[in-house]
């Protein structure tokens, strides 16, 4: 049985690594998805198979592409990526970002800051670093969070914002300038969007 699973792994990966090089998928291969059980019933597959890992793992993966597939992809700025960082360390690197994340929440903030990437709204170097901040958040903060009143405590430990001192008065949160910015712009606001758009249905 955990033959299936690595199969699913397998097949979500390949797909993957198609809808991050700006390739439109299929519908075979968006059906190719929804089949993946995980997809369907994670606790129930976990149970199945004994892999709670390699299941949360395709689940991100899928929630991934799903969210990536939402918006036009230009795959011409892919091709300018791929030439100056190849796609093994592209595909390795987001892949291993994928499965560092904790919540399918930020999964798909991952995903919108893919999005800016290709769109060279952002840098490879801030892609990097706003994945390492997100990773840090805590998803009540993330859920949280309306780009006006104080972040949550794991903004300060991500470096998204920071303490700032005056003399004689409290602490007060201040934003860390361009980073959180292209956080919001780029990361968190289209996720918020997306879920309002959801919940709208």
């Amino acid at each position: 049985m955990k033959g299936t699973i690595e199969d699913n792994l397998e097949a979500a990966i390949d797909i993957f690594s198609k809808s991050i090089s700006g390739d439109r998928l299929t519908d075979q291969q968006l059906d190719v998805l929804t089949n993946i059980p995980v997809v369907k019933n994670i606790t129930a597959i976990a149970r199945f198979y004994g892999s709670i890992r390699e299941a949360s793992t395709v689940k991100k993966i899928v929630k991934f592409i799903e969210t990536l597939q939402k918006g036009h992809l230009d795959k011409e700025c892919y091709e300018r990526l791929k030439k100056k960082y190849g796609d093994e360390k592209i595909l390795e690197e987001v892949l291993f970002r994928i499965d560092r994340m904790r919540s399918v929440a930020h999964v798909k903030i991952q995903a919108h800051l893919y999005r800016a990437l290709l769109e060279e709204k952002i840098t490879w170097d801030r892609f990097i670093q706003i994945c390492d901040a997100v990773e840090q958040l805590s998803v009540v903060d993330i859920d949280k969070e309306t780009g006006l009143g104080d972040p949550g405590s794991s903004f300060i430990s991500s470096g998204l914002v920071y303490l700032y001192y005056n003399n004689d008065v409290p602490p007060r949160i201040a934003r860390n300038g361009r980073f959180y910015n292209d956080f919001w712009n780029y990361g968190l606001e289209p996720y918020q969007k997306e879920v309002n758009n959801e919940s709208a249905i």
